[in-house]
């Protein structure tokens, strides 16, 4: 019973490592081999790191290979799955032939790839494809064997193999057929996934309906849509503002000015998304699998600039209502002022910039940026409800505490401030319209971030009870409430921050371009300005009339009546180049000065 019972085991290893090469579609459509140059110009060599192809009898290979594969860790991990069908022994050329086709002979003499021969693929083919087509499988196309060099020769140069050294292997016809295996049989929707062997995880495909219907996902786009676009002109028309007149926004409210920049950002993040389409944001296609949602967002150029400009910007946002609340408290605590805030301002922008710049690398690095299927965006973590709670759910949360901390303490010292100044029997006005200032954008802040973070722990709480149970569905009215919350900070945030002032420059910039052009007064005009000329002409002439008198023949002003200054004390009182003393009991004018003829004016010349 030994032997029957470990030829069924090998059947049934056999079956499950060759339905995963076939059915996951491992093995991909095989390109040109042999007819055209190798791709990427000259051919460069490099030495074999795959274990298994070492001992071959030569020892350099080069990428891409012969099915277009382009690093040798990903041809090793291909190649691996082979080894049961290797342990087997349908073949003693199993694995050469394996080898020459994931790492070929690579040299500088020839120009292209050193492949298989066409007799080696025959041999190999006649002793284990009778294998796989027990278990149901048929050969794989990319292994046709006319594809290969007929021999090796001066045209087409090719490897014929250490030759075959076991005999022809007959399959027993009454071991049972072994059932494969379903990698992705955890999901409700098994059938709507494919299995990634290069990471272990299963992909959707690309735009199927799993979790969400297609109305579902039509009415997030209108109402995406509709919140990213007034998002977008609410912030834009803040930022412009900021730029036409900055004195407008002191600090601590200039921080809120970056807030709002940051949302704006995120509503370009959806207006690309809506413009791009979610076929080309959230589909791959993969050689192997076919057309998939992304798993990998960092090699999906489309679907990573989404994942910066949402991801990125919205964290920036949580750290920069962090840097406002330190900007209150600074102003409440330590009272500085604009001036003192900005000379600090730059440890704002290098926190506020530099985490959110920290988590997206890490998340990019990792590759944990994955397709969204409701709104056909990228992000972190939503195929994957443990990257969810380390990159999206627990900063949040910590951003969110942070600022609410600060806020209450902002409103203790904004409290004991007042107190002192009601002791001191002085107005609390300015203590009580800072405080009704920040409690409001506090408010406003901090009301949409709780219920981004209620929805993002519903969906951490909830994912796997609704992708393994096909009876559970997820409740659309949270994620509506999430994606509008998103966005409603900038929308809020930046009509808040619009004043008169702000309204005045823009009334200013505008009437510039609005103005009409004013007339000239008469006194300008050119009728006007010609008499004018002609009158400057004859001032050259010789004057007729009197010179203007010296200042010292002019009459003298006189003294005001007693009546009408008094005073007490010693000081002197000018008026008009005549200096009056005033002494107690009124101002009594001095003498005046002996007179004296004005000197005569200089005589004119002839």
């Amino acid at each position: 019973m030994a032997g029957p019972t470990t030829n069924a085991l090998l059947w049934v290893t056999v079956g499950v490592w060759v339905w995963v090469a076939c059915w996951e579609q491992v093995w991909a459509d095989y390109p040109v081999l042999m007819s055209q140059e190798h791709p990427g110009g000259p051919l460069r060599c490099e030495p074999i790191r795959i274990a298994a192809c070492r001992d071959m009898g030569y020892n350099l290979t080069s990428m891409p290979n012969l099915v277009g594969t382009e690093l040798q860790k990903d041809a090793e991990s291909r190649l691996n799955s082979f080894n049961p069908l290797i342990q087997y022994g349908c073949s003693s050329q199993l694995q050469f032939f394996l080898c020459s086709i994931y790492t070929p002979m690579c040299t500088t003499q020839v120009p292209t790839p050193i492949g298989p021969c066409r007799d080696l693929c025959h041999t190999v083919r006649d002793r284990c494809a009778p294998v796989m087509a027990e278990l149901g499988y048929p050969w794989p196309a990319f292994l046709n064997c006319s594809r290969f060099p007929p021999e090796n020769n001066e045209q087409y140069m090719c490897m014929e193999g250490p030759g075959e050294k076991m005999p022809p292997f007959s399959p027993p016809t009454t071991s049972p057929r072994p059932q494969p295996p379903r990698r992705c049989s955890q999901y409700a929707h098994a059938h709507k996934y494919r299995y990634v062997n290069a990471t272990g995880t299963c992909a959707p495909l690309c735009q199927v309906n799993i979790s969400f219907s297609t109305n579902d996902k039509y009415f997030a786009g209108v109402w995406m849509a509709i919140w990213a676009v007034a998002c977008f002109a609410v912030t834009l028309f803040t930022v412009l503002s900021f730029l036409l007149d900055a004195a407008a926004f002191r600090y601590p409210e200039r921080a809120a000015v970056h807030l709002a920049l940051c949302y704006n950002l995120v509503s370009v993040g959806y207006l690309v998304r809506l413009v791009a389409g979610p076929d080309r944001v959230t589909c791959h296609t993969d050689q192997d699998l076919g057309l998939v949602a992304v798993t990998e967002g960092a090699l999906h150029t489309t679907c990573a600039l989404v994942f910066l400009l949402l991801y990125y910007f919205s964290t920036a946002a949580s750290v920069w209502w962090v840097m406002l609340c330190v900007s209150w408290l600074l102003r409440a605590w330590r009272g500085w002022g604009h001036e003192q805030i900005l000379r600090h301002s730059s440890a704002f922008h290098v926190a506020a910039w530099g985490l959110p710049a920290a988590q997206a690398i890490v998340c990019l690095v990792f590759r944990k940026v994955d397709s969204d299927e409701l709104t056909g965006t990228c992000y972190a973590g939503q195929q994957n409800t443990e990257t969810l709670v380390r990159f999206v759910l627990v900063p949040q949360f910590l951003y969110l505490v942070s600022g609410a901390t600060l806020v209450l303490l902002v409103f203790a010292c904004l409290w004991r401030t007042r107190g002192r100044l009601k002791e001191e029997g002085l107005k609390t006005d300015r203590v009580d319209v800072t405080a009704a200032r920040v409690g409001v954008v506090a408010v406003l802040y901090m009301v949409p971030a709780t219920c981004q973070v209620g929805a993002t722990f519903y969906e951490y709480v909830e994912r796997e009870q609704w992708l393994h149970d096909s009876t559970v569905r997820p409740n659309m009215e949270i994620f509506m409430l999430k994606i509008f919350m998103s966005v409603a900070v900038g929308i809020m945030g930046g009509l808040f921050l619009v004043n008169g002032r702000v309204l005045d420059s823009w009334k200013q910039f505008l009437r510039r371009f609005t103005s009409k052009k004013q007339p000239l007064p008469p006194y300008l005009q050119a009728s006007h300005l010609n008499q004018h000329n002609q009158t400057h002409f004859h001032y050259f002439r010789r004057p007729t009339q009197a010179p203007t008198p010296h200042r010292a023949s002019l009459p003298r002003p006189a003294p005001p009546p007693p009546s009408t200054v008094s005073g007490s004390g010693w000081y002197e009182w000018y008026s008009r180049g005549t200096r009056f003393s005033k002494v107690p009991g009124g101002i009594q004018a001095p003498a005046p000065p002996p007179s004296a003829s004005p000197p005569p004016p200089p005589a004119l010349p002839a």
